[in-house]
């Protein structure tokens, strides 16, 4: 947080509300015993987004820097060439790298780095390696040595369609299966608010 700009006393106000977590456990649905929190937060705690987005910026800063020193190289996309090696987006990372092994190695080195001094965990039951233009052979290999499932293309990624044709009618489905849902609900509807 210091390397953020924020001053002595809010890290001492964040760290204090940290500290100060007392916690129970239920048992037959009653709360019993308490004891005091070491670290983390409780579920639920309004500082959480707040905490993981200065946390998951260190992980956007680790991938920056290993890019400065050639230890691994995103892919190059659109007119401006533009090299995009990951998105974050809330709880959610995508990481796009150009096709050396050896920049997939580095990877999970940063991200076991990162888990080790985060304490943070990544779900590699939630997590899959896709690939353009690899054997499905390479692809095996690289997602076993990640401990993860090979996925295809194309996939659903923060509820939007990715790979494919954009111009196939069907490439929308799923989005638009989604609003027609939300509009059978009522919900997801705008309606004015009323003046007074």
């Amino acid at each position: 947080m210091a390397r953020k700009g924020f001053g002595v006393k809010w890290r001492g106000w964040i760290f204090g509300c940290l500290e100060s977590a007392n916690f129970s456990i239920m048992i037959n649905g009653k709360p019993r015993g308490k004891f005091r929190a070491s670290r983390g937060l409780r579920q639920g705690d309004p500082l959480s987004p707040f905490l993981f987005t200065l946390v998951s910026d260190v992980l956007s800063r680790i991938i920056e820097r290993a890019q400065d020193v050639n230890l691994v190289h995103g892919i190059v996309s659109g007119h401006d060439q533009v090299e995009v090696s990951h998105l974050q987006f809330a709880d959610d990372t995508i990481f796009f790298l150009d096709g050396k092994e050896e920049y997939w190695l580095n990877l999970l080195q940063m991200l076991k780095l990162f888990c080790d001094v985060s304490g943070m965990k990544i779900n590699k039951a939630k997590s899959c390696i896709l690939g353009i233009n690899f054997s499905i052979e390479t692809l095996n290999n690289m997602a076993g040595s990640w401990g993860c499932e090979v996925g295809c293309w194309p996939m659903v990624y923060l509820g939007l369609p990715l790979g494919g044709n954009p111009r196939a009618l069907n490439f929308w489905n799923p989005v638009l299966d989604k609003v027609e849902k939300r509009l059978q609900n009522g919900r997801g509807l705008a309606y004015p608010k009323v003046e007074g």
